[in-house]
């Protein structure tokens, strides 16, 4: 608990900065980078999202009160879903089948099936039981049998029947996270690992293990996230290729070639968060797109590059050379085409002023300043305890006075001012304040070690990537990537000092 609580008198107003930031900022990462019309989605806090089949794909959205659809490229006010006679029933996710008809949601009050002709919504599952009506995910198989992850179990129907049948193997009562089909076989993910069955959900085989404890999970969270209860978010095969899957987890991305026998973890260098929420591939091409809480990566041969800062981020799609983010304030979109065609231009970038950067012990100050947790601080809460001693506890009233003796007799006397004086001689000696300050100390004081260790590791590799710009020659592609990288880093660094890093590089120290 001491892990967790330590974010908590620490970096509040770093938190509504960076918030902000997020806010303001994306457009210094991309080029085409908006938020879709809201109309329609209006209060609505959304939850997933999915895309269409056809040539003019339509996006599908889930938030916590419905269900809607829009085409992209269109002006029109998202379309609101009817599901019966259920009123804000919270959407979890959004899958098509392979045949192209109907479309499945995963929602708080079970399964439904949306006919893609007339939008007509069907309940196709349902519990009296609240944790097997709570439906986190829903998938389809290559022979149209349907797969329900609850908080109860995972049930499963036929293609041509309509009796939902509990598994009772190796899942049992565990809750599902999530369930994914790639062709016949079948994945559903549980609080300690990834599960496949061969056979129709009949017997179930354990091919992956989330090791890390809950103290790990809580303790590398960023302080703005949620403690979600799931470890593994997402499971994607490559299209084409369904042996080959990748794994969006609390800790990264892991990727397997051998439908899930074996799995590999994909570099974390470039994330600023292992927990990823969701992933998607490029068609035709080896580029990958995970979303974060904090932002929208792509994976480039051995590491992530920022795209784009985002808060909230929760679930991606990939629609025509356009990501699609679903986070909580609505859908943003960004190109997937990189920068315009003149970012090559050597014009475009600023010189290397090396002499110019502050020392690292500058940033270091800027950083304690920012976050306040100054030594200083610590030995203040020392002086104002014993100071406090001297203090006397003091109270003070008006009324009247009552006199009594002890044979019974009393009197009352005039009104009059009343004060009271007191101290407690034993804090001179130890103040029991000594006990709570003791604890804000070494709380302070592990915040100061993190935030300082954080400041200095980008520190030395923004002073590296500054080396290499300085003194080589790259291929623009290359200097593009390093110069949005310098950026990057830049940014992170203003992040943990409140913007004063760069002030001091514009002010030329």
């Amino acid at each position: 608990m001491q892990k967790i609580n330590r974010f908590s008198i620490s970096v509040y107003e770093w938190v509504i900065y960076f918030i902000v930031w997020c806010a303001i900022s994306p457009c210094l990462f991309a080029e085409d980078f908006d938020r879709l019309d809201h109309q329609g989605l209006e209060g609505q806090k959304i939850l997933t999202i999915a895309v269409g089949p056809g040539p003019k794909p339509a996006l599908w959205v889930g938030s916590e009160r419905g269900m809607f659809r829009k085409d992209p490229a269109g002006d029109e006010a998202w379309q609101k879903i009817m599901l019966g006679d259920d009123v804000d029933v919270q959407v979890r996710q959004i899958v098509f089948s392979d045949d192209v008809s109907c479309v499945y949601a995963a929602t708080s009050k079970g399964i439904f099936e949306i006919d893609l002709a007339n939008l007509a919504a069907d309940k196709i599952y349902s519990s009296n039981q609240d944790a097997e009506q709570d439906c986190a995910s829903v998938a389809v198989d290559a022979d149209g049998n349907i797969y329900a992850a609850t908080r109860g179990g995972l049930y499963a129907k036929p293609k041509r029947g309509r009796r939902w049948s509990k598994n009772m193997t190796d899942l049992g009562e565990k809750s599902i996270d999530y369930v994914y089909a790639s062709g016949k076989i079948i994945y559903a993910a549980v609080y300690d690992g990834l599960y496949r069955s061969q056979d129709g959900a009949r017997t179930w085989a354990k091919v992956f293990r989330i090791n890390t404890t809950s103290e790990e999970i809580a303790d590398g969270m960023d302080a703005f996230e949620e403690a979600d209860g799931d470890r593994i978010h997402c499971l994607i095969a490559q299209k084409g290729e369904p042996s080959t899957l990748y794994l969006a987890t609390i800790e990264g991305v892991f990727k397997s070639e051998d439908s899930g026998l074996s799995w590999s973890r994909l570099p974390l260098s470039g994330l600023d968060s292992k927990d990823v929420q969701d992933c998607v591939l490029s068609p035709g091409a080896p580029d990958i797109y995970a979303v974060t809480r904090t932002g929208v990566f792509e994976f480039k041969e051995d590491g992530w590059r920022l795209k784009v800062p985002l808060y909230g981020g929760r679930r991606i799609v990939l629609v025509s050379h356009r990501l699609y983010v679903a986070a909580p304030s609505g859908i943003f979109a960004l190109s997937t085409g990189g920068l315009k065609k003149d970012i090559d231009d050597p014009q475009r970038y600023p010189a290397i002023n090396i002499e110019g950067e502050p020392t690292i012990q500058d940033v270091q100050q800027m950083v304690i300043k920012y976050c306040d947790v100054e030594n200083d601080k610590i030995q203040t809460w020392h002086k104002q305890a014993r100071a406090r001693a001297f203090l006397p506890d003091l109270s003070f009233g008006y009324g009247n006075n009552v006199y009594g003796s002890y044979n019974g007799l009393f009197a009352v006397g005039p009104n009059d001012w009343q004060v009271n004086v007191s101290w407690d001689l034993a804090d001179l000696v130890y103040s029991t304040d000594q006990t709570s300050i003791d604890t804000r100390s070494r709380l302070t004081v592990q915040l100061r070690n993190d935030v300082l260790a954080e400041a200095t590791q980008l520190y030395f590799e923004r002073k590296r990537l500054l080396i290499e710009l300085s003194g080589q020659t790259y291929a623009p592609t290359n200097r593009s990537e390093k110069y949005t990288r310098l950026e990057e880093l830049t940014a992170l660094l203003d992040r943990l000092t409140g913007g004063a890093f760069s002030k001091v590089l514009k002010s030329g120290l």
